[in-house]
């Protein structure tokens, strides 16, 4: 070794900002509440029950018709311009996702992720959940509709 690395930082680290963090968290509301107001109404035309759940839940929406049960849950993305896509933490969410839907010990029929940027959502149904045994899908909002793709 020639240099001596003791006294400097290796790496370089980003704290975020209380008032970034703050904005982030107003445009994850925003997002919410667009999709609701977008996804529910139809939900309803189409016959479906709608219950609202927590965040700690499978899914932000439960919509329930006949014997189907539908947990439709919300993911917000920031803007990934700057990151190639299918990087870092949208893939990481999505897994996550999977993952608890794995061992989720109540009914449920259908699965759904809402997103407002296709480009993830199309890199995400390249990660077929094949040892699901339920009907899984990605929701594109676009404008004041939405948009359904399966996996």
């Amino acid at each position: 070794m020639t240099k001596d690395y003791t006294g400097e930082s290796a790496f370089e680290i980003n704290v975020v900002k209380k008032e970034n963090r703050s904005q982030h968290l107003d445009h994850i509301k925003e997002f919410e509440e667009k999709a609701i107001r977008y996804i529910t109404p139809n939900l309803i035309l189409q016959g479906y029950n709608i219950e609202r759940h927590s965040h700690g839940s499978v899914g932000d929406i439960v919509a329930t018709k006949g014997k189907e049960i539908w947990h439709i849950d919300f993911l917000y993305t920031r803007d990934v311009r700057k990151y190639q896509t299918g990087m870092g933490m949208g893939r990481q969410q999505l897994l996550l996702r999977f993952g608890r839907l794995a061992v989720y010990d109540k009914p449920i029929t259908k699965y759904s992720i809402v997103m407002e940027r296709r480009e993830l959502g199309e890199q995400f149904n390249r990660f077929k959940p094949i040892h699901l045994d339920i009907e899984t899908s990605i929701i594109i909002l676009r404008g004041t509709d939405y948009e359904e793709s399966h996996f």
